[in-house]
């Protein structure tokens, strides 16, 4: 527009001139900008089942779709029909036409039970297969669920040229030059709905699409969506790798994950095939990171605060104390008797700094964040828990299983094979082939039947497990456990009493010689002391009192906590067992001294069990015991 500016600045005769100048400023104010394509003729879409009237839009069956009549007149088995494109009349047979209807004219689909299967009478879970011209699907859904719908997942026509899709009832091909601008022209009269449904705080939509029309379909998302925040991911469904003549091959497509509201992935457990062990990110283990600062801002004199000296015991490397920041001018830290003096000198000699206060140092220190690595000989590091890293503790990721001698935190060994990550995007798993999981699991399941470009069933579910995941990132809401709790054994419980074990990170340990002897039923210990994983299996179900040794005999201070709960894994170690538990209400421990008989517990004149590290196996319907006195889970 900038250069037929100039050209009309040109023309002499100023009435022309301005006249010019006026057209080209309403051509302007028509000119659309972004991703630009023909409104075309409206989709018909015929309307199987219904009854043809006086009035009625018709068509014929082997006529084209958008070849639209309307009914004047009905006689007998034949109907005169009105052709709109031309204003002919003509007669035809009723059994010939179907009634249709453009979009965008009001249709009012209903949904007509056909069969139904149960696999689980019980549940409450149902789902509704739908089968329907989309479009009507999605104005069904639209009176239903208007911004209630949680997911959107869109597989539509690729659009390749291979006749694989139709508009108004017809292919469109390779040689169509209005290929691309049919297929967003029906794309966009979808995705106008589905945004009407999607919940605007909360949802996600997901297409998927080839290469033939993922750069036409990211700009009309773009478009339509512009509040949401929108990814592509690239995904392998074909490690074969179909050649394509002057070109490289082809092995995979594309999703893209459009993110509404709240909506985002969160970190879930992946096996290997997601996600590397290389580099320092995902080795599944917890990271500790150096405390002395690198890179930019690293100098001394970037935070003279952060130069300070750190006093370690060098035979345990133990860090007994902390000295204030050195003043300006000081390199060289006051010596100890019998310590080692640790100051932040990079590796090029220079004085550095640490990347934490003093004040920081000690706070974190005594949350168990900060551990020391290395010898006198070829001199100590000091080691710290980022937050990121220490959440994973504080969230269950990894579990404390003790601490070191500076109060750092232990973890137990986790599963290698897997880690907690958001998956990356893009996508190279073997049970996303689209052949082996797709066509062929697909025929053996349906005896033969063939499909047509089917996906994995596995790549669809793994998009739809990630959605699951995203819908956890609502507004955080309080997690009731009651139905879990009344689900459990009313026949026995587990009693732990622990002496120096923390209940903490969700898993504990205790000494076999403590596990299932004492105080326990000869009949118990006969059934579960082997831990096999019958035994477990059984161990699972029952519910617990997870309890700390009373303060004093028989009794305890009245803010002594207890736990209800369950366990949810047992693990047989070389001396210990661990257990992974899920914890309900916490009550006063002093509530169980005081009714000691009444759960079955042993007790004499002046001891009770609960002054002794074990754990027990105790008979009794634990959660009726514990609603008479008045202890309820939430």
């Amino acid at each position: 527009m900038a250069a037929l500016n100039d050209l009309i600045n040109q023309v002499e005769d100023k009435t022309l001139r301005e006249r010019l100048m006026q057209e080209a400023a309403r051509l302007t104010k028509q000119k659309k900008f972004g991703l630009v394509f023909e409104e075309h003729i409206p989709e018909c879409t015929p309307l199987y089942g219904i009854e043809i009237r006086c009035g009625s839009t018709v068509a014929k069956k082997a006529g084209a779709i958008n070849d639209v009549y309307r009914v004047t007149k009905i006689n007998g088995d034949d109907a005169v029909c009105l052709r709109l494109a031309s204003g002919e009349s003509e007669t035809v047979v009723l059994s010939d036409l179907v009634p249709v209807a453009k979009f965008g004219e009001p249709i009012y689909p209903t949904l007509q039970p056909i069969d139904k299967v149960e696999n689980a009478s019980g549940s409450d879970l149902w789902h509704t297969l739908i089968e329907a011209d989309n479009y009507h699907a999605l104005q069904l859904l639209e009176y239903l669920y208007p911004k209630q719908v949680d997911c959107i997942y869109i597989d539509p026509p690729y659009n390749t040229g291979a006749r694989d899709w139709k508009y108004n009832n017809d292919y469109v091909d390779s040689a169509d030059s209005w290929r691309h601008s049919k297929w967003l022209s029906m794309m966009q009269k979808r995705l106008k709905i589905a945004k009407r449904i999607l919940n605007p705080n909360n949802s996600v939509l997901i297409v998927t699409i080839d290469e033939k029309e993922y750069l036409h379909l990211g700009c009309l998302l773009e478009e339509m969506f512009p509040e949401a925040r929108i990814q592509m991911v690239s995904t392998m469904i074909n490690p074969a790798i179909v050649a394509r003549v002057g070109g490289f091959g082809r092995s995979g497509e594309y999703a893209f994950f459009v993110l509404f509201g709240n909506a985002a992935p969160l970190r879930i457990k992946l096996n290997r095939e997601w996600v590397s062990d290389k580099g320092r990110t995902h080795t599944g283990q917890v990271r500790w990171d150096l405390l002395k600062r690198s890179g930019t801002g690293a100098a001394r004199k970037d935070s003279p605060g952060g130069y300070y000296p750190i006093y370690i015991e060098p035979q345990m490397g133990v860090i007994k104390y902390v000295g204030d920041p050195l003043p300006d001018g000081v390199s060289e830290a006051p010596q100890i008797d019998g310590l080692y003096a640790l100051l932040p000198i990079r590796d090029d000699g220079s004085e550095g700094r640490w990347q934490w206060t003093t004040t920081t140092f000690h706070e974190r220190m005594a949350q168990g964040r900060v551990k020391i690595g290395g010898n006198p000989n070829r001199g100590f590091t000091v080691y710290i828990l980022k937050d990121g890293e220490y959440s994973k503790i504080q969230n269950g990721e990894f579990c404390e299983i003790g601490r070191g001698v500076n109060s750092e935190i232990l973890v137990d060994d986790i599963d290698v094979n897997s880690v907690m990550a958001i998956p990356g995007d893009i996508w190279k798993i073997s049970s996303h082939d689209s052949t082996q999981y797709g066509s062929r699991l697909l025929g053996n399941i349906f005896n033969g039947k063939r499909f047509t470009f089917p996906k994995s069933l596995y790549a669809v579910k793994d998009c739809l497990y990630f959605v699951s995941m995203f819908a956890a990132q609502t507004v955080p809401q309080k997690v009731s456990h009651a139905l879990e709790w009344a689900s459990l054994s009313t026949e026995s419980y587990c009693l732990f009493v622990l002496e120096n074990e923390a209940y903490n990170c969700g898993a504990f340990s205790i000494a076999k010689s403590k596990a299932l002897r004492d105080y326990t039923h000869p009949d118990y210990i006969k059934r579960y002391l082997s831990l096999s994983p019958e035994a477990v299996t059984e161990l699972l179900t029952m519910p617990c009192i997870f309890a700390k040794r009373n303060k004093y005999y028989s009794h305890t201070d009245d803010n002594h906590p207890a736990l209800l709960g369950r366990i949810t894994s047992i693990h047989v170690q070389r001396e210990t067992v661990k257990l992974c538990f899920s914890g309900y209400q916490v009550f006063q421990q002093q509530l169980l001294n005081q009714n000691i008989a009444l759960l079955g517990m042993a007790y004499s004149s002046l001891r009770n069990e609960l002054d002794e590290e074990h754990w027990s196996i105790k008979s009794g319907n634990l959660p009726d015991v514990m609603a008479q006195l008045n202890v309820t889970v939430e």
